[in-house]
Order: C-alpha cells, then structure tokens, then sequence
C-alpha cells in the first residue's frame, strides 16, 4: 500500500506540475500573439501606405504625360474640351492635406503661366485613403509645361518635395521629390 500511495503522490504532482506549465505556456502564447496581432496591423497600415505612395507616383506621372504629349483637354468643361491647355498640373488641399486635385491650366497667353496667371479647370480630384494625409508641401501647385520636360514650382524654386504621412505613426513618412526637369524620386528617410 505504502509504494502504491507513493505512486498517486507523484502522479498528483506530476499533474500539478504540467498544469502549472500548461498555465505558463498558455500565458506566453496569449503574449506572443497579441504582439504578433499587433505588428501585423502596424505591417497592414505600412503596406497600404507605400502602396498609395506608388499610385501618388503614378499620378505623377499621368499628369506629366498630358502634358508632354499636349493632349487635348476632354473634361467636363465644355468651353475647353478639344483645346490643348498651356499645362496641367496637381494642387494639394493645404486645410484638409487629404486630397489633391489634377487640373489643365488655360491662359490666353501661355507664358503667363510661370507668374501664376492662369484658370485652372479641374479634371479629377483625389481622396487619400484615411490613414494618409499630407504633411508638407514644398510648392503648392506643381505645374508641367508642354512640350519639352519643364516643371514649374510656386514658389520658385529647382525642385519640390511632397511629404506623406501615415496616420497614428509619427516617424511614418515618406517624401516624393520632382526636380525642374520633371524627374520624380523617392526620398529616404528615417
């Protein structure tokens, strides 16, 4: 009797034991995933920032290309539907810094661009996602000059910078610079 007493004694323990690790394992694994969960969310907002960075870039570019290429205008407007505008370009909302707007810039006379003498007639006006505003402008607007490369900058200057910032992250930004020849690069920076 006394071996068999002995026996239940350390299985009892034995029991006690594994719970107690089971406790502690339990523990640990509930820790390890909620800062799993966490850093997949912080990853999920990253990605879709940079992923809008792409589509600002793109942007960009769109509105490079309607210039260069002296597309005709074919927006809503209907006085300047098929006219060639003296340039297009892309103004961001100083107040809201959620939003940016694509716009044909038309003058009568096409050099008065470049002292700021234009009607800016809006083709499309874009909302950044909730998560994103802008921080900082460095001219406000950037305009694009057909028909050779030629970027225009108010105030005056040889290039621009746009800042994007993730929302709830203080050191979340990422800068998009354009230089006078219409060259667009990403700045890093952290």
């Amino acid at each position: 009797m006394n071996k068999t007493l002995r026996f239940v004694f350390r299985g009892l323990r034995f029991w006690g034991q594994s719970t107690l690790e089971m406790l502690v394992v339990f523990s640990v694994t509930t820790l390890f995933l909620s800062m799993v969960l966490g850093f997949n969310r912080t990853a999920k907002n990253q990605n879709e920032f940079f992923q809008f960075i792409d589509r600002f870039i793109l942007d960009i570019r769109k509105v490079q290309d309607l210039s260069y290429l002296s597309q005709e205008y074919n927006g809503p407007e209907q006085d300047y539907r098929g006219t060639v505008p003296c340039a297009y370009g892309m103004l961001f909302d100083a107040l809201r810094k959620d939003r940016y707007t694509i716009f044909a810039a038309f003058s009568n006379d096409c050099s008065g661009i470049q002292g700021g003498n234009y009607e800016a007639i809006e083709i499309e006006t874009v909302l950044l996602p909730s998560l994103i505003n802008f921080g900082q402008t460095s001219s406000n607007p950037v305009i694009f000059v057909p028909p050779y490369p030629r970027t225009l900058f108010f105030p005056q200057a040889d290039s621009a910078i746009v800042r994007l910032v993730l929302r709830g992250s203080a050191n979340s930004f990422r800068d998009v610079s354009i230089n006078k020849a219409g060259q667009i690069g990403r700045v890093i920076s952290e």
